[in-house]
């Protein structure tokens, strides 16, 4: 990458982050912040505490939220070929060992076990293992309080065996695709109107190698996210996904590749109680200055009670 484009993404960001400090908005009281999520774990598996006092809030962003939910539960897949239950793909795995009343604390460690896309299913599998980490307590940038954190994630997974025109992959001629990202993101809480918020921006890095992606390579963004966890008063953002009945968000990026923006509005059900099925489910609308213009409905379903 030339020197003058990390130069620009590198201000980019700067002028983003402070762009945020200034919103017309005060941070929000702490009863509209999402609640923090069970499986936000420390370094020994349990739960996190940043030094003395209460107990960290989960500033995590919502789509990551709303995945953490549902990778951790019998899922519901469908295929071109077919609809199936999945075993859970993620589980709390605690490598890394970090003092929880240093600068720098653990909030989750997890290693997943799944196909690199979703067609995949059944066919193939990899492992993968992700970190996520605090930043300190609150840092005052441009006289807002900012909540930083980090996240790290490398992962090996197979293609699936091809059984095509009598072709087909014997066990040792295996094809893997790599992937490796990080990413360092600032957020804080603001109010759009009467609605709370949480307002993200950072900078991550994707790299993905190997013979069966579509595209191979790397790409470095910066983004910008507005997570509204209770849109229209529907519920509190106080539940298992730390997100709302109804739930909204808005996104923009400009990175190596492309630029483009994203909006979608979900209804959520993450209750464990009864019998029937989790969900969330909703339109989303995207640009891309690569792909173009795309219209989609977001769907992930889980079962309450397989027993």
């Amino acid at each position: 990458m030339s020197k003058p484009l990390l130069n620009s993404l590198k201000a980019a960001f700067s002028a983003t982050l402070l762009a945020g400090a200034v919103l017309p908005s005060q941070a929000a009281a702490q009863d509209n912040v999402p609640a923090t999520q069970p499986n936000t774990t420390g370094a020994d598996g349990g739960d996190v505490n940043n030094g003395a006092g209460p107990r960290s809030l989960d500033r995590r962003g919502q789509d990551q939220q709303t995945d953490d939910f549902f990778a951790q539960k019998f899922k519901v897949y469908a295929t071109k070929e077919s609809i199936f239950i999945g075993q859970p793909q993620r589980y709390n795995f605690p490598l890394i060992n970090l003092p929880e009343d240093g600068a720098v604390t653990v909030t989750r460690q997890y290693i997943d076990f799944r196909p690199l896309k979703k067609e995949w299913y059944g066919r193939a599998t990899g492992v993968g293992y992700g970190i996520d980490l605090d930043i300190g307590n609150g840092i005052e940038i441009g006289q807002a309080e900012w909540f930083v954190r980090s996240g790290f994630y490398i992962g090996n997974f197979e293609s699936p065996v091809r059984d095509k025109r009598g072709e087909r992959h014997t066990q040792g001629e295996h094809r893997d695709n790599n992937v490796l990202s990080a990413n360092l993101e600032a957020s804080r809480d603001v109010s759009i109107g009467q609605t709370p918020a949480n307002l993200i921006v950072g900078v991550s890095f994707n790299r993905v190698t190997g013979p069966d992606v579509d595209r191979p390579g790397s790409d470095t963004q910066i983004y910008q996210q507005l997570d509204f966890p209770a849109l229209f008063n529907a519920g509190t953002a106080g539940d298992q996904s730390g997100l709302g009945r109804i739930s909204g968000s808005v996104r923009t990026y400009a990175g190596t590749r492309s630029q483009g923006a994203e909006i979608g509005i979900y209804v959520n059900d993450f209750s464990n109680d009864g019998r029937g099925v989790n969900y969330s489910i909703g339109p989303e609308i995207r640009y891309d200055t690569d792909r173009g213009a795309s219209v989609g409905i977001r769907f992930k379903i889980a079962p309450k009670n397989l027993f």
